[in-house]
């Protein structure tokens, strides 16, 4: 109850407050906008710093690293910024210099992993996507630059749906499956004990198929990386490759996580105006916090050691968001060190679009209620953290005061931002008449135009990272621009309140059941 309670006590503290404690509460208001604008500020750089990493990671060879680090005794050999121009964060030191650091760390501690070592598995989590969703997909994967002999591909589907799932994975084993080391399906039974609909249940299937895949091939759980994707998820050319390389110059690879930044483009220019603007800030909120070891935390399709999966006991069936959850469980299994290691090369998926504007609207809002659900993860961790020995009592308390805040902002700020500072007036006849009353909402509107600038960063991006096709209209390039005026409408309808409504919800003991987004493409021409 903890966190709905603080949301909707900051909603009574201001209307509460500016009958009894006008005063008080305006100067509370405005330092609660002041907290915003250096959020924004904060949320602006990381968000430009990891938007040029991003940029120059799509430029690296990441192969020529890859066939490098086969044969780590050359390493000495090559001049000493052979590699700089690869530099994505500057650390004061050259790029040699720290990976030669890495790599004699790792053979020291006999945990040296070679590139052809490495094996990946893709699998796809597919709900009801439809074949011309997942084969784009999968012309991103035979469209890699790298081995596919090394990587497995493995269909996961619901057996409710069998039919229309096999008739897909047979066109897709004839189109692609020659190209794989192994093209691989898997059916999750329907109502099994102890799950609940969802995600979850699919991807725990499959990796329990794939395990009996990998014991009787006899392949070590360490030297594989599991990327569970939706069936949506499109990769960069240099994904895999970047993938493997972090995968192998990473000391205790297998207590890591691996994430990739989501860009929603696939469809970005079909959908309607409000969504777009939703896929974008998505995509530039996991950018940014990206930068953020203690803020980044596991979303949407991501890739992680095959051992590490056995470790964490795969995924928790019973809960509806099991990327968050997944997080939490293997930071406890491992005793605090979890962390998630930046993929710079993105992925790319699927905005929201339903067959109407109206159910496009209603499916965006179920999928961002559905993910500020998350909150549901606090007792867990608060269990947790008081049974974890292990972990400093200074990061339990850091880690449930900062999940405590992240849920709070997103829920309370775009409500009290834009509407907090009228409150005192229309509610306290006395305080109407002060200087402080007539001066409030100038303040109010002075720093949030200070904090448009972090807009402004954000228009620019997205003119650079969105897909421009020369087939669309002016007009739709220019609402490309246009669309930073809805924020304010965007970030009260399609932000705080579903994030309002899952921690009511969570108040009230009643639980929310796994809805599918519903996905789709238009007909081109």
């Amino acid at each position: 109850m903890i966190p709905g309670l603080l949301t909707w006590s900051a909603f009574f503290l201001v209307i509460v407050g500016s009958l009894f404690f006008p005063v008080i509460t305006a100067d509370l208001i405005i330092g609660y906008t002041l907290i915003w604008v250096f959020r924004t500020f904060h949320f602006a750089y990381n968000l430009s710093k990891s938007f040029h990493f991003s940029q120059r990671a799509q430029k690296v060879d990441w192969n020529k690293l890859l066939i490098d680090l086969e044969h780590p005794e050359i390493l000495n050999q090559l001049a000493d910024n052979a590699y700089d121009h690869l530099i994505l964060e500057n650390k004061g030191k050259s790029f040699k210099a720290e990976l030669l650091e890495r790599v004699s760390r790792l053979q020291k501690s006999n945990s040296y992993l070679k590139p052809s070592e490495v094996i990946h598995c893709i699998t796809l989590v597919r709900a009801n996507e439809s074949l011309e969703v997942v084969k784009s997909s999968l012309d991103s994967y035979a469209q890699s630059n790298y081995d596919l002999k090394k990587v497995i591909f493995m269909f996961a589907c619901e057996e409710s749906q069998k039919e229309s799932a096999e008739n897909i994975y047979n066109q897709l084993k004839k189109e692609y499956g020659w190209k794989f080391m192994d093209f691989l399906v898997s059916y999750h039974p329907s109502n099994l004990p102890n799950e609940l609909r969802g995600r979850a249940g699919n991807a725990t299937w499959s990796a329990k198929e794939l395990k009996k895949y990998l014991d009787e091939k006899k392949i070590n759980y360490d030297q594989v990386i599991l990327s569970s994707f939706d069936a949506d998820t499109v990769i960069s050319q240099y994904f895999l490759s970047e993938l493997t390389y972090r995968y192998c110059i990473t000391e205790n690879r297998v207590e890591v996580g691996y994430q990739p930044v989501p860009f929603y483009h696939n469809n970005i220019w079909d959908v309607p105006v409000f969504n777009r603007l939703v896929a974008i800030s998505c995509s530039f909120w996991q950018l940014s916090v990206s930068l953020r070891k203690d803020e980044n935390k596991s979303f949407s399709s991501r890739s992680m050691s095959f051992q590490s999966v056995i470790d964490f006991d795969y995924w928790d069936t019973q809960v509806v968001q099991d990327d968050s959850r997944q997080f939490w469980t293997a930071f406890f299994v491992y005793n605090g060190r979890h962390y998630l290691e930046n993929i710079y090369s993105p992925v790319y998926m699927d905005a929201v679009l339903s067959d109407s504007y109206l159910a496009t609207i209603k499916s965006q809002y179920k999928q961002l209620r559905r993910w500020a659900w998350g909150v549901s993860d606090f007792p867990y961790i608060v269990f947790n953290m008081l049974a974890a020995k292990e972990i400093p009592l200074s990061r339990k308390v850091y880690e449930c005061l900062h999940f405590l805040e992240s849920v709070f902002f997103w829920a309370t700020g775009p409500v009290i931002l834009l509407f907090a500072g009228a409150v005192p007036s229309i509610v306290n006849s006395a305080f109407r008449d002060t200087v402080l009353s007539h001066n409030l909402p100038i303040m109010m509107s002075n720093l949030m135009n200070i904090a448009s600038i972090g807009i402004i960063i954000c228009i620019i991006i997205s003119a650079r990272i969105i897909p421009f096709e020369s087939q669309k209209s002016l007009w739709k390039k220019v609402s490309l621009f246009l669309q930073w005026l809805l924020v304010p409408i965007v970030s009260v309808c399609l932000s705080a309140i579903p994030a309002i409504d899952a921690q009511t919800r969570l108040i009230l003991n009643k639980r929310l059941d796994f809805n599918i987004t519903q996905k789709s493409r238009k007909a081109k021409g």
